[in-house]
C-alpha cells in the first residue's frame, strides 16, 4: 500500500474521531486503546520515514514534514489523553511520570485519579469537568465525558 494512502486512511479516522468528540460523543476504553495503537504505529511509521527522507534519499519534503509534525502531535495528545483517563493500568513509577507529564499540559486530573464530576447544564444532561479549551460560539461550555 503506498505511503500517501496509509496516512490519507489514518488521518481520515483521526478527524472522524475528532469531529464525533466535538459533536459530543464519548468513546469507551477500547476505542481510545484501539486509537493508541493506531497513532502508535504511525509515530513509528513516520520517524522510519524520517530516518529514510534524511538518510536514505537525502531531500525534505514540506508536505511532508508537516505530516510528520502533526502525527507526532495527534500521537503525543492522544497518549496524554489515555494516561489521565487510566485506560491503560501503570506501574507506579510510570504513573508518577504520567501525572508529571500530563500536569504540564492542563490536566486537572493526572493519570491514577479520578476528576471530580460536576453537573453540566447542556442540554443532553450529561456530566463531566468542563474541557479546557474555549467554548465553540453560540455553544457554551463544552464537558468531557470520563470513563
Amino acid at each position: 500500500m503506498p505511503n500517501p494512502l496509509i496516512g490519507v486512511t489514518g488521518f481520515a479516522v483521526v478527524t472522524t474521531v475528532g469531529v464525533g468528540l466535538l459533536a459530543g460523543a464519548g468513546y469507551r476504553r477500547w476505542f481510545w486503546l484501539g486509537l493508541q495503537a493506531g497513532v502508535t504505529f504511525g509515530v513509528v511509521f513516520v520517524h522510519w520515514l524520517i530516518f529514510q527522507s534524511l538518510y536514505r534519499i537525502e531531500a525534505l519534503c514540506p508536505y511532508c514534514m508537516v505530516v510528520w509534525v502533526v502525527t507526532i502531535a495527534v500521537f503525543w495528545y492522544t497518549t496524554l489523553h489515555n494516561l489521565r483517563a487510566a485506560h491503560a493500568s501503570l506501574p507506579g513509577p510510570v504513573r508518577r511520570a504520567a501525572r508529571g507529564v500530563a500536569g504540564y499540559h492542563g490536566s486537572s486530573s493526572p493519570a491514577g485519579t479520578s476528576p471530580s464530576p460536576r453537573s453540566s447544564s447542556s442540554s443532553s444532561g450529561r456530566t463531566g469537568r468542563p474541557c479546557p479549551s474555549p467554548s465553540l460560539p453560540g455553544r457554551g461550555t463544552q464537558t468531557a465525558r470520563w470513563r
